[in-house]
């Protein structure tokens, strides 16, 4: 590396792939007693001429203290369940103008309101969204909130309605500027009148008094987790009878309109009436501007600087993911207090990596948990042993590695996982390799490498297939 420097950790870096255009950001860590020293660095790259081609280059490096008194700073980030009712709630939704104007364009600006769709997986926004959306709707609508997490404990289509009942009336409270007289006039059935006949009480007489109360303006339901509804009806907690009633409200009802949220689009047997008639939209990672913005404009307020390395850094350990995103950053800003300091560094950002991935906290491997099935953890856990041995992450060393292991699994098998987890955006096709992949989120496969052993990932190898 250089003379005055000990301590470099680590002493190489191996990057699979960069096509032209992109770059990736490389930590090492070290020590110096000197305040101005030469730093030579070694690349060694393979090209469509050449293999094992040598580069040198050195860099002038001049270390300096950054001279900011500190203060304790005040962590805005909420990596978890949204509060609107929170002061930094507006400031931490950053982007999705696309999905709001996609959202909008199908309720106001169609000959015919749609019934809206959106899905991604967890922890990507969607919940954020649909919070965010009450704040920009037209007055003629009137938004209720309801989160089918929330229902777990419910059994039958009488509870359920009536869960349903008390979030209506409550997202009308909010909105609407009604009277006691108005609100009385509702008539609220009890759960003996849903047992006794649900389709009546709930649609002709409650619904029918909201609607009467609410005069022009309509009921826009907001269902967050609606795969939750297919859920009770496979467990049992609710007959599959209701899901038609469901459908009659959404294409019968007067003056309502849906916006559904959840993990996957509207298909299978009980959602199979909508596929002409609702309107999917998925959400994913953020583009790199709004990535940028989450990072950074939270703490702007309280002085908090970053160098320009750290941006890019923590949008390659994120993967542009906003969940990721916001639980690096709350780390980033316990470090900072730590430190005293007000500037975010690569040493700040690799401590708060450290804080997260050497525990091995459900918050950071949720991924791993929740998302991955056995088949994408083999793949994700033998990508990354790859990696470890420095070798290229191709479909075909993939497969080679497997094939050791399990003869049964073929190279599409390994391509179907690998797709998979791309749109899962855990791993992105690398364009400057063919049918090479590689890691999206930086912290997942710090995470793995950390605390999957590859005896295993062997073990998934050769039972998963």
């Amino acid at each position: 590396m250089g003379k005055g420097l000990a301590n470099v950790k680590p002493e190489t870096h191996i990057v699979t792939a960069l096509a032209a255009g992109e770059s990736e950001t490389l930590l090492f860590a070290a020590r110096s007693r000197l305040s101005n020293l030469i730093v030579e660095f070694v690349v060694t790259y393979d090209d469509l001429l050449a293999k094992a081609n040598v580069s040198r280059y050195s860099a002038s490096i001049a270390i300096r203290t950054v001279e900011q008194a500190w203060k304790k700073i005040l962590n805005p980030y909420l990596p978890g369940k949204p509060d609107p009712n929170l002061e930094q709630f507006h400031q931490l939704f950053v982007g999705r103008e696309d999905v709001l104007s996609f959202i909008m364009d199908n309720l106001v600006g169609s000959a015919a309101e749609r019934i809206v769709v959106l899905y991604g997986h967890r922890r990507t926004g969607k919940t954020w969204t649909l919070l965010r959306l009450r704040d920009r709707l037209p007055d003629i609508y009137v938004p209720v909130y309801i989160d089918m997490q929330g229902t777990t404990g419910v059994s039958g289509a009488p509870a359920l309605l009536q869960n349903f009942a008390d979030r209506i009336l409550n997202g009308v409270r909010e909105r609407c500027k009604l009277n006691d007289q108005t609100l009385r006039s509702i008539r609220v059935p009890n759960l003996d009148d849903y047992e006794k006949n649900y389709p009546y009480h709930f649609e002709s007489r409650f619904l029918s008094d909201v609607q009467s109360a609410l005069g022009r303006r309509k009921l826009l339901w907001l269902i967050d987790e609606f795969q939750g509804l297919e859920d009770m009806v496979s467990r049992e907690q609710l007959e599959p009878t209701f899901m038609e009633f469901l459908r009659h409200l959404m294409q019968f009802g007067k003056n309502m309109a849906f916006v559904f949220a959840g993990t996957r689009e509207v298909t299978g047997k009980y959602w199979s009436v909508f596929f002409n008639i609702a309107v999917n939209r998925k959400i994913g990672v953020l583009s790199d501007s709004d990535a940028a913005r989450l990072i950074i404009d939270p703490v702007k307020r309280s002085g908090v600087k970053h160098d320009r390395f750290a941006v890019p850094l923590i949008k390659q350990l994120t993967g542009n993911h906003p969940y990721y995103i916001q639980l690096l950053c709350d780390k980033v800003v316990s470090q900072l207090n730590a430190h005293r300091q007000m500037l975010v560094n690569a040493q700040i950002i690799e401590d708060a990596v450290n804080e997260l991935v050497i525990p091995g906290t459900s918050n950071v491997k949720f991924y791993w948990d929740e998302v991955m099935d056995e088949r994408e953890r083999a793949v994700a856990g033998a990508m990354q042993e790859i990696l470890r041995r420095r070798q290229s992450t191709d479909v075909k060393t993939i497969w080679s590695e497997f094939n050791g292991i399990n003869p049964r699994i073929t190279a599409q098998d390994v391509t179907a996982s690998l797709k998979t987890l791309a749109d899962k955006d855990l791993l992105e096709k690398n364009r400057a390799a063919l049918d090479t992949y590689k890691f999206r989120i930086g912290l997942v496969e710090r995470y793995i490498g950390a605390h999957v052993p590859y005896a295993d990932t062997q073990e998934r190898i050769g039972k998963s297939w």
